[in-house]
């Protein structure tokens, strides 16, 4: 199937819109494995592990309308095309389920709960001849509207660098999303939009 590489806004729609719905049992929420990081902001706590988290919005996302219209780069046509543009994230939900160690004894369970509001990311996907078109999704900082909540660990003066952790640990969790399994679920749709024959 030819691609009409004039109408870079309609493939992008299609990409963002139709075939994603597949992936989303996946995506969304996406399930994070359990991990641990080093607490270096205040002695008193140890490394904080973990246990279940999970990332929820991912397939809700939308092409920016206004200001910024996607675009087609076709110089090099046959042999190499291009499609660039940004979306945006209404809201992405980050649940955090950890276990912390205060005074090298006392373990505390701490939930988070982080909402990050209008997350931007560009998105360029690569044609070549006899491949599969390639997406990747990178993000800048766009990370600054946003909300937590905490179950189990007060938030005061004492505890704000600790917040703070938690925040930037969510923050890492949704690039790597995006980044990663969205841009993997995109290259995906991206071929199943070009090639429909081959994936049914």
């Amino acid at each position: 199937q030819q691609l009409a590489f004039w109408d870079a806004n309609s493939y992008v729609d299609q990409i963002i819109l139709m075939p994603l719905g597949a992936h989303r049992t996946r995506l969304d929420p996406l399930q994070v494995a359990p991990f641990a990081l080093h607490n270096s902001h205040d002695k008193r706590y140890g490394p904080v592990r973990f246990q279940v988290s999970n990332v929820a919005g991912l397939s809700r996302l939308a092409r920016m309308q206004r200001g910024d219209q996607c675009t087609s780069a076709t110089e090099d046509f046959p042999d190499s095309a291009s499609v660039t543009c940004h979306v945006r994230f209404e809201a992405i939900k980050v649940h955090l389920d950890s276990l912390l160690t205060r005074d090298g004894e006392e373990v505390m369970e701490v939930k988070a709960n982080v909402t990050f509001k209008d997350v931007l990311a560009r998105l360029d996907v690569r044609f070549v001849p006899w491949h599969d078109p390639v997406a990747n999704l990178t993000v800048g900082n766009t990370f600054s509207n946003l909300r937590s909540t905490f179950d189990g660990l007060s938030e005061t003066a004492q505890t704000q660098k600790l917040i703070w952790g938690y925040e930037k640990a969510a923050k890492d969790l949704v690039a790597q999303a995006i980044t990663a399994d969205l841009s993997e679920a995109l290259t995906k749709a991206a071929s199943e939009v070009v090639f429909p024959c081959c994936h049914r």
